[in-house]
């Protein structure tokens, strides 16, 4: 997690806790001439504004807080969290609840609008390697650009496609980029195609297995392995349930892989 994260964070909180204050600063003088639906959407309107700029527990913390600012200076007796008139229970509840619905709700439409940005820089991802195999004069240029598209998308140094030979031997058909180069499969490629397993080498030299990670994350279901902290990752390419070649991502410096790549690379291995 970026160091700047938490600090826009905290600013967000700091910033909407100071609205907040300016609200009851701003209604304060007038509260004897202000009817309780004036005070409740004021506060609202706040609730509503924090939760849409940092997300649900701002604005869960901001209706808490404006419930207790209503009730204290805005319900008499002035100045106490007691309150006399029975009513009164009904406007401040009822401002609660609403408060806390409706940043429950903006939090839904934040999730699936990110969700939604997520699947269309998957398409935009897979739109591109369309478009690159189009473009290609060759079948080879088709598969280098393929995998520079790959690379740029899982934000690795390099990308590097096999064909698996008649001989069942691996044959270097493209990578990213052009020069240099791992040469011909490892022994971590041998074993993906042979036993048609995705299989990842750490930063510490140890190797994992990866099982069914991308055919579940294809499908959409959260994945639970984590790739984390990697080095290379070797993936099986197949035709129709045939083993015809497998994909491998290295860097020079330990990455990690997020469910959404999971998902694209998924989606390439078929």
């Amino acid at each position: 997690m970026s160091p700047s994260l938490p600090r826009s964070r905290a600013h967000q909180w700091t910033l909407w806790f100071a609205v907040l204050g300016a609200a009851v600063l701003l209604l304060l003088p007038l509260r004897t001439r202000l009817d309780k639906a004036h005070v409740a959407l004021t506060f609202l309107l706040v609730v509503l504004g924090g939760s849409s700029a940092a997300g649900q527990a701002l604005g869960l913390s901001l209706a808490a807080a404006a419930f207790l600012a209503f009730n204290f200076f805005f319900l008499p007796p002035y100045n106490t969290l007691v309150i006399t008139n029975p009513l009164d229970w009904l406007v401040l509840f009822v401002f609660l609840i609403t408060g806390i619905v409706a940043a429950r709700l903006l939090e839904r439409q934040r999730r699936e609008a990110d969700i939604a940005r997520r699947r269309a820089e998957e398409i935009d991802r897979l739109a591109t390697l369309g478009a690159e195999t189009l473009n290609a004069a060759r079948a080879e240029d088709a598969l280098d650009a393929i995998a520079a598209v790959i690379r740029d998308a899982m934000s690795t140094d390099q990308c590097e496609i096999f064909q698996r030979m008649g001989s069942g031997e691996l044959r270097l058909a493209g990578r990213a980029p052009a020069p240099g180069g791992a040469g011909e499969g490892s022994g971590l490629l041998v074993y993906t195609v042979e036993h048609d397993e995705v299989a990842a080498e750490r930063a510490d030299g140890t190797l994992t297995l990866v099982g069914d990670a991308f055919a579940i994350a294809r499908r959409g279901e959260p994945v639970a392995s984590p790739l984390v902290d990697l080095r290379a990752l070797s993936i099986p390419l197949r035709i129709r349930g045939r083993i015809v070649g497998a994909l491998r991502l290295s860097a020079r410096e330990p990455f990690a892989l997020s469910e959404d790549q999971r998902r694209v690379l998924g989606a390439l291995a078929y």
